[in-house]
């Protein structure tokens, strides 16, 4: 495995993973309490599938199916826009889940506040979430629960004094904020619900208008950051690419950093 990214490239990686969770706790409490039901972390749903399945009422189990495919819909738009543009799908992702966001705000003012307009917000989440796992932040966004873990791990080689490598310490800085970032996000969705004298034919722009904002700094850093090699991103989808990714330390997961820890050094 190559070197990681340089440190030059991490805090706008920062800023980007920031944006997109405070995007994502926000989204979830306001389309949960909206919709009754999460348009980002799909855990939630599938335990709520579970839980109709068995008692009822099983249209509502169609209801949790439809966000859940509405959400995987999101992720294989990304992946087709990687297939047709590779060059270009992450910089037209943004208007893309900017636009799935925006539908769904839209769809409140034309036809009332139907729980169904929560599936264009899930679509749109699932392809932003892939889309930072696949890109240079090589982590997701939306589901926080496997970044709170690593996190975890990192505050306990702080507390009995274990070094940190490079790589280590990208995750855990990426993981920390993207767990404070999604907090953030669901307080400020949750006041603003309580708090709110203009209504709810709103409540889902700012997202738009963010998500455009923090997918086209994502495009920027793809191309322009100092450390950052955009060739693997850039490039179609194929096994090769993603052995590419991987050997240019760009990516890095759980399972990355463990296959580090298991590999004695060669020195």
């Amino acid at each position: 495995m190559g070197p990681p990214a340089s440190k030059a490239a991490l805090r706008p990686r920062l800023i980007v993973s920031s944006g997109l969770s405070l995007i994502a706790g926000y989204s979830d409490v306001i389309s949960f309490l909206m919709f009754e039901e999460f348009a980002g972390m799909m855990t939630g749903n599938m335990v709520f599938l579970g839980g109709v399945l068995v008692n009822g009422p099983q249209e509502r189990a169609l209801y949790n199916i439809a966000v859940m495919a509405s959400n995987m819909a999101g992720v294989m738009l990304f992946c087709a826009l990687r297939e047709v543009a590779p060059e270009r799908a992450f910089e037209l992702a943004a208007p893309m889940c900017a636009t799935l966001t925006a539908l769904a705000e839209i769809m409140n003012a034309i036809v009332g506040k139907s729980k169904w307009n929560v599936c264009f917000l899930a679509a749109s989440l699932g392809a932003s979430n892939f889309l930072s796992f696949s890109g240079p932040i090589g982590g997701m966004t939306t589901l926080a629960t496997g970044n709170l873990q690593k996190a975890a791990k990192g505050l306990f080689k702080v507390v009995v004094g274990q070094p940190f490598d490079e790589v280590e310490r990208e995750a855990t800085c990426v993981a920390g904020i993207v767990v404070l970032s999604t907090i953030l996000g669901a307080v400020v969705g949750a006041a603003v619900l309580t708090y709110n004298p203009l209504g709810i034919s709103w409540l889902l722009a700012p997202v738009a208008i963010l998500q455009l904002a923090i997918l086209a700094l994502h495009d920027k850093i793809l191309r322009d950051e100092p450390g950052v090699d955009a060739s693997p991103f850039l490039a179609p989808q194929n096994e090769d690419n993603d052995d590419a990714k991987h050997d240019d330390g760009q990516r890095f997961t759980t399972l990355d950093i463990a296959e580090t820890e298991s590999v004695p050094s060669a020195s």
